[in-house]
């Protein structure tokens, strides 16, 4: 179950103040210049170099009537038509606005494109608004396209959209750019919406900038950059980190100030972490070690050191960052999994019958190496106990090494904050692929599957799939054991008697039961087929969720089918929750969800959709794609290349192991991006915490009090569910770390508040 988009890449999205430079790109721009124009869209000559292709439904032209500087600008016009196309074969078509350059035009001094896009305030906000990419010189149309979501543009205003020209955005060679090409896809609208939008001031940027120091995603083979300052560090340093920053080798952090102490705070029953990152100095630093002793607080009260679990971040190659592997050129670098040791070999196989024989790679002492003049980041949770008085507690972290660090101690302190938290207010699922049995290429022996329904309670995740109803019974049992309290969706049913058995196991476990239809029925075939299914299984009491997008589940009720539980694709769907919570949208479903792809290396993302997001759409929950699916080798061979080859449009695609965490065989090995979905389930239960608390005050009488804590939680809400202008998977950070951080801190505050009100 995957989102079918071609979304490639990232983009930041702010309101600035910036000056207009008429004249055309010229190789003879001084090398110096910190913004360079593209085009003086002023000049009738300049107006010519843009084209329109795909079809007679698109048109462009000079306009007088919108324009963000001078008096011009490129405006694209596109009437949407199911019955006419430049292809016979496709009515539904792709029309292409095209900049052309007549020669190759030299980007390589600069790191950013930027450009103004305005459409009209009756625009159709529809989910994506355009795609587009810039290609470069013997690349043509392999080039990446960047996806424009209408959730993030504001309509009758200007959006500034800044493409960063490095590594993921563009490919080939950016001393020869040949092209700057938009593209709108019919199908992404309705028939008979006519589509206005508005171009102007292209400008090359020579530097851009970020609101902290964490990084994008790399592209594999890069080269170290070693910073200066870490060149002329004698003696290894510790640095802090936010939760879920990206921190590789080189990244620079000689701008914070090194670590003296670590302050945090915490709930009682919250796992909390600690990030931090050291700096070896000239000579590296050997087997590293990092031990806790005991957190003592108020009246002999402590947190023992078995609640503090230190992990390494390995940094590793993965094929790509998309679901679907388009290039051996799309290989990434990224920051992931958090292991005891990073040193160590996975040895991972799979049978006869092609059961995968995960590694053991947790029962092992934390250790690693720091090579010399390069940094290496610590993750480290807190598990504070449910019974922890609140107060004050300390402690010492102490480093250290067989080459290249002494002992190293750092105080540590915890204030455990005066609540627990509640359970959130939505529900949580997953996908959740692996069956209980002794053979086939997804069984699983049943401690690993014990230890991942463990985890998926820790996290907040009470919901999962049961792909194979044959070992229905044994998932209810196991989901009762760990305390997980549903629903749970059956996969795969489409018999009567088969429905009607699960019913009756899912009703003698207490546990709500779903049928999963036919998955993301978005054509008219699938839609049918899901109708047949659905009428089948109402017809025996049953309930039927699926993927699927707003427009189809609107179909559905139409239909008299409608889904019972709708899990819409986001960001696809973010335009329908907007206007969901405006009310300008009627719910598809009783009940309502979201689903994305989790595994994918974006932490930030998976916090957000888990948290600040989720609460912002007043959704029922969060049912994301999915937990395991290591159909090949998910740590030596990420891709399902070997095993299974999927032909579209006469090209070959590949597909990747799509992991949150990994499997290990003590259990699930987690990632950074499974970090996220638990922070973010936890600023969910912090929400939950606060609007419970809000309530008491209301009906208490001290409404005024209410409406103010109120008014500032939904402005630190909102502040955080905004999403990016290209919600795409190389959108990373979605959310600044530091902004995430900052909110949580903010909803704490305004729960003391609340508390010393009541």
């Amino acid at each position: 179950m995957t989102t079918r988009t071609r979304v490639m890449v990232w983009l930041c999205v702010g309101a600035t103040a910036l000056f207009w430079c008429p004249g055309a790109l010229s190789q003879e721009m001084p090398a110096s210049s910190a913004r360079v124009p593209v085009d003086d869209l002023e000049s009738f000559k300049a107006y010519e170099k843009w084209a329109v292709s795909g079809g007679p439904e698109a048109s462009v032209m000079q306009s007088t009537n919108v324009h963000r500087s001078g008096g011009h600008s490129v405006r694209l016009r596109v009437k949407v038509d199911f019955q006419t196309a430049g292809n016979p074969k496709y009515p539904k078509g792709w029309l292409f606005l095209n900049r052309n350059f007549e020669s190759p035009q030299d980007w390589s001094e600069y790191k950013g494109l930027e450009f103004f896009l305005f459409v009209p305030a009756d625009h159709p906000m529809r989910g994506k608004l355009l795609q587009y990419g810039i290609a470069t010189e013997g690349i043509g149309a392999a080039f990446r396209w960047k996806t424009l979501s209408a959730a993030a543009v504001r309509p009758g205003a200007w959006t500034r959209i800044v493409v960063p020209l490095a590594g993921l955005n563009v490919r080939g060679d950016l001393g020869r750019v040949m092209q700057i090409r938009f593209h709108v896809a019919e199908n992404w609208y309705l028939e008979g919406d006519e589509l206005n939008f508005y171009f102007d001031d292209f400008t090359l940027l020579k530097e851009l900038t970020r609101e902290d120091g964490s990084e994008w995603i790399r592209p594999a083979g890069k080269a170290l950059n070693t910073p200066a300052s870490y060149l002329k560090q004698g003696t290894p340093a510790v640095y802090p980190v936010l939760p879920l920053e990206f921190i590789y080798p080189d990244t620079d952090l000689s701008g914070r100030k090194p670590v003296e102490a670590f302050d945090l705070r915490a709930a009682q029953g919250e796992m909390k972490a600690l990030t931090f990152a050291v700096l070896a100095g000239a000579t590296g630093i050997g087997d590293l070690s990092v031990s806790m002793a005991d957190l003592r607080g108020p009246d002999g009260a402590s947190i023992p050191r078995g609640a503090f679990d230190v992990r390494v971040v390995k940094v590793w190659e993965q094929a790509a960052l998309h679901w679907e592997v388009l290039s051996p050129e799309d290989k990434i670098l990224v920051p992931e999994l958090l292991l005891k040791d990073d040193r160590i070999e996975f040895d991972e196989s799979r049978g006869g019958d092609q059961q995968y024989h995960a590694p053991s790679v947790l029962n092992i002492p934390f250790g690693t190496d720091v090579p010399a003049h390069t940094v290496k980041q610590i993750w480290l949770n807190i598990d504070v106990p449910p019974d922890a008085p609140s107060g004050s507690y300390a402690g010492t972290m102490t480093l250290g090494a067989r080459a290249g660090l002494g002992s190293l101690r750092i105080p540590v302190k915890l204030r455990v904050l005066p609540f627990c938290l509640p359970a959130p207010k939505p529900t949580y699922g997953i996908y959740y692929r692996w069956r209980p049995a002794p053979t086939g290429r997804f069984s699983i022996p049943d401690k690993r599957f014990m230890a991942d329904l463990r985890e998926l309670k820790k996290a907040g995740f009470d919901a999962l799939t049961c792909y194979d109803p044959e070992h229905l019974e044994h998932v209810l049992a196991a989901m009762k054991q760990t305390g997980m309290t549903g629903p749970i969706v059956v996969m795969n049913v489409r018999e009567e008697k088969t429905a009607r058995m699960a019913l009756e196991a899912c009703q003698s476990h207490g546990i709500e039961c779903f049928f999963y239809g036919v998955d993301e029925p978005n054509d008219e075939k699938r839609t049918e087929r899901h109708k047949k299914l659905s009428t089948l299984l109402h017809g025996v009491g049953g309930k039927a969720m699926t993927a699927i997008v707003p427009d189809t589940a609107k179909k559905l009720l139409q239909l008299g089918e409608g889904l019972d539980w709708a899990n819409h694709a986001v960001p696809n769907a973010a335009a329908f929750i907007r206007d969901l919570r405006r009310g300008k949208e009627a719910k598809t479903a009783p009940f309502e969800t979201y689903y994305w792809q989790v595994y994918e290396e974006n932490p930030t993302r998976n916090r957000m959709f888990c948290g600040f997001y989720l609460w912002w759409s007043g959704l029922e929950g969060a049912f994301p794609y999915e937990y395991q699916a290591p159909i090949g080798l998910p740590y030596t061979h990420d891709t399902r290349s070997s095993m299974k080859r999927v032909k579209k449009g006469g090209k070959t695609r590949t597909f990747r192991a799509w992991c949150v965490t990994y499997p290990g065989s003590e259990g699930p090995v987690s990632t950074l991006q499974w970090e996220g979905c638990r922070i973010g389930v936890n600023d969910v239960r912090y929400l939950t915490l606060l609007e419970s608390l809000i309530g008491k005050l209301e009906r208490r009488g001290r409404k005024a009090e209410a409406e103010g804590l109120r008014t500032r939680m939904d402005k630190i809400v909102a502040a955080c569910a905004r999403l990016p202008a290209d919600p795409s998977v190389y959108t990373n950070p979605y959310v600044e770390p530091v902004k995430l951080e900052a909110a949580r801190q903010q909803i704490t505050d305004l729960i003391l508040d609340a508390k010393r009100a009541l």
